[in-house]
């Protein structure tokens, strides 16, 4: 799977969430909303791509038997496309359509697709990860990629992200810059949780008693770095993120990122 492959299922999946499912699937209307509050995107190619949808009422065979201009003028999108979505000004500039977003979206309604921007999205995270060995990037790289699976692929994710959070975090310059911004972006914190960095380097456990003890037998303090903090710059983190397994589970929720989501 290249990345002209990926852009390509990107494109497909958000056009059938926005056209078929968005409403009538929780998960997706959730995930999608998401997606639009986060990226400051709309629809798929456009916010118009909502005009031809199951959200408007546009069942899948009319889909594919009209246009958005034999729709009507006055479609509506969800509110995560607003930039305040809990304003008089988003509900009455979000049903309007195509009579009300040319003249007075800007600023009021989003834009812009949210498929080119999971796209660029996608990019950059490749570029990362690639560059460090973490994750994705390596389907590009590797001889027999096209038998590379889904479970294949987490397997693969797995392994990169441990090795990285146990070996060569603090270590390795690049690697240590991309696993934090890595940890920013998704708000997550080491590789299966915040304490896969008690049994790390960064944390002084050497390769040979990483595979001798486990994390019960280390220190009960040992650190996270301060990427895992919702906000880095605070003495607050600066505790909590020293207190291991003494502080996190007590005090971590809200100041510390305790879970992983680096998923496929």
């Amino acid at each position: 799977m290249n990345r002209a492959d990926l852009n390509k299922l990107v494109q497909e999946s958000v056009r059938h969430a926005v056209h078929r499912d968005y409403g009538k699937d929780d998960v997706t209307t959730k995930t999608f909303d998401m997606i639009q509050r986060t990226l400051k995107c709309c629809g798929a190619e456009s916010y118009a791509s909502w005009a031809n949808s199951a959200y408007n009422g546009v069942g899948e065979k009319s889909q594919m038997e009209i246009g958005i201009s034999a729709l009507s003028p006055t479609y509506s999108v969800p509110k995560s496309c607003c930039a305040d979505p809990d304003s008089d000004v988003c509900e009455t500039t979000r049903k309007l359509g195509s009579l009300g977003f040319a003249a007075s979206a800007l600023g009021i309604v989003y834009t812009d697709g949210c498929a080119p921007k999971l796209e660029a999205l996608l990019q950059q995270y490749l570029t990362y990860v690639s560059a460090t060995g973490i994750g994705i990037g390596i389907i590009e790289h590797e001889p027999n990629n096209e038998h590379l699976n889904r479970a294949d692929l987490n397997k693969l994710v797995q392994e990169r992200m441990r090795h990285a959070v146990r070996r060569d975090y603090g270590k390795d310059d690049v690697t240590t810059k991309t696993f934090d911004m890595i940890q920013r972006t998704l708000k997550c914190c080491g590789a299966e949780s915040y304490a896969s960095w008690a049994n790390s380097a960064y944390n002084g456990v050497d390769e040979k008693s990483q595979m001798e003890i486990g994390i019960s037998a280390l220190s009960p303090t040992y650190s996270v770095p301060k990427s895992c903090c919702a906000d880095p710059d605070t003495d607050l983190c600066e505790t909590t993120r020293k207190l291991g397994s003494l502080g996190f589970a007590a005090s971590a929720l809200g100041i510390v990122y305790t879970d992983v989501r680096l998923r496929t």
